[in-house]
């Protein structure tokens, strides 16, 4: 059997790039690369380079059922063409590579899709060598150990369109941690974004950290052939934007901003309410408070005229000296109030520079002493009554709550008062048509309930490390040293705990639990879990 041998040693054409030099063969069905054949370290990203093939595009049935399986995942569109220009390797890395854009991109399913549909493009067309062009390129080894080259640049045609229309379904897809666009994140800082711009940033190694090598974009305008080369097109496509009908791809309000998306808010008519609501609401409640205002009113004004008229004929009483005396056994609470004579009461000089405030509203100070003497005989007897006799009291006002008690159960068991206890705080502190309580239940709905975290922290009694003894390996060590958290009988126990914990939760997770601990316990020879 023939092996194929490589050279660890690189050569100058593997370390730096020469302009490539090819007759391209720009025909539909004609790839421009497949497969990987060289790892570049000129970037921070270290990524492996495409081999240049310019030859006809792979059946997708022969590539595999891995190859299937990460295509129908990653750039399902290219499944009915038949044919693609990427081997399983270049499929996985464009695949690591999408990770992070999903994150930012998840939002607006519109915008994920033409993200991702833009890199497949790039990646697995079958009709690449319609629409790019490597620049340099640098010598390396296929698959298969044969000497050829790799593609470090290319320059990729496409249409203005193109490129307006990729950006306009993602330039306004929010990122709420940076409280900005994403697509402002992905020009390199810059405030004032463009489709050029982002997508320059997007292949530009020095950069994006995500772009494998250097990827030049030609933006042609419609009908133009600026500097295509002879036989090479603009790439045109029609992208889904982020307003369209497809529930399956439309993006929210926030992340796409057009006005069908975000309407303006309906004006508000004149008679939104029924006319029976609104008499209650308005009229009703100002009418009662009127009625009430003129009831309180005329109470006030018959206790001036009559304070009036008993300080007319000296009859008025109050506290001579403002103080409530004192109260003894054999005294009446009203054994400090004092009659005022006429002659007692202050003349008031207009010409006099500080006249007495008590003249200034005789009525009202008289007033305020009358309630004022009554609030206090009222509660001077009840405190002596209570004080007096407080055994009657007590038990009179056990009777009391407990008859009440039991009434209110009555009434409830036989349905003539029904209520419920409330005892759930969220019940308790937000109403069932609030936002937030509407956001929880659709939460609850779609998802799992929400809990709050809670952190349990485990530390080993046992603050010995422990040595494990293997045979000397590729690194040249032969014995690994672990700290006390990592041994078995620790984490057999905490393994322990957790089980019983779920047992409290879930009796199906328990009988799976249970299962995952005595395989554990078998495994790993440990103590036996005291479960």
């Amino acid at each position: 059997m023939q092996v194929a041998t490589v050279s660890i040693v690189p050569t100058l054409s593997q370390l730096f790039p020469f302009p490539c030099n090819v007759n391209i063969t720009r025909e539909e069905g004609h790839c421009l690369w497949f497969g990987q054949c060289l790892r570049d370290d000129t970037y921070v990203t270290g990524s492996q380079l495409n081999c240049y093939d310019n030859t006809m595009a792979r059946n997708i049935t022969d590539l595999g059922d891995e190859f299937i399986q990460l295509l129908n995942d990653t750039c399902p569109q290219y499944w009915d063409r038949g044919k693609v220009c990427c081997d399983y390797n270049q499929l996985y890395a464009l695949s690591s590579q999408l990770d992070y854009p999903r994150q930012l991109f998840s939002r607006c399913p519109a915008c994920l899709k033409n993200f991702i549909d833009h890199f497949c493009f790039t990646t697995c067309h079958p009709d690449q060598s319609l629409y790019m062009t490597p620049t340099t390129c640098k010598n390396g080894n296929n698959s298969e150990g044969e000497a050829t080259k790799a593609v470090a640049n290319v320059t990729i045609y496409l249409s203005e369109d193109y490129a307006g229309k990729l950006y306009n379904s993602c330039k306004t897809v929010q990122d709420p941690q940076a409280s900005n666009n994403v697509v402002d994140i992905m020009c390199g800082g810059s405030d004032e974004c463009t489709s050029h711009r982002w997508l320059g940033f997007l292949g530009d190694p020095t950069q994006n950290h995500n772009s494998p090598f250097p990827m030049a974009y030609e933006f042609i305008p419609k009908g133009a052939t600026g500097n295509l080369p002879p036989g090479a097109e603009a790439k045109e496509k029609d992208f889904i934007p982020c307003n369209t009908t497809d529930t399956q791809y439309r993006c929210s309000c926030a992340d796409c901003g057009t006005p069908d998306i975000c309407p303006a808010p309906p004006v508000a008519t004149k008679n939104k309410f029924p006319r029976s609501t609104v008499m209650y609401s308005i009229l009703g409640t100002g009418l009662f408070l009127s009625i009430v205002l003129f009831i309180a009113l005329m109470f006030f004004g018959v206790w001036v005229f009559a304070t009036r008229e008993n300080q007319g004929s000296g009859a008025s009483t109050f506290s001579r000296g403002g103080g409530y005396g004192t109260l003894d056994n054999n005294d009446s609470p009203t054994s400090s109030v004092g009659s005022i004579n006429a002659e007692d009461i202050p003349t008031v000089n207009a010409l006099s520079p500080n006249p007495p405030h008590i003249t200034a509203c005789m009525p009202c100070y008289i007033s305020g002493a009358h309630l004022e003497n009554w609030i206090k005989i009222v509660f001077y007897r009840w405190g002596c009554f209570v004080a007096t006799f407080w055994p009657v009291v007590m038990i009179v006002g056990i009777l009391l709550v407990v008859f009440i008690s039991g009434l209110t159960l009555v009434l409830h068991v036989t349905h003539v008062l029904p209520f419920a206890i409330t005892t759930d705080p969220v019940q308790l502190w937000s109403s069932p048509d609030s936002q937030a309580r509407q956001e929880k239940n659709y939460f609850d709905t779609h998802f799992n309930p929400f809990y709050r975290t809670e952190m349990v922290i485990f530390t080993a009694v046992d603050k010995n490390d422990y040595t494990v003894f293997q045979p000397a390996n590729v690194y040249g060590v032969s014995n690994w040293t672990f700290g006390p958290v990592l041994s078995s009988k620790v984490l057999l126990e905490v393994s322990c705990l957790s089980c019983v914990r779920m047992c409290s939760l879930h009796a199906c997770a328990c009988v799976c639990m249970y299962a995952c601990m005595f395989v554990a316990c078998m495994c790993m020879y440990a103590h036996v879990c005291q479960l």
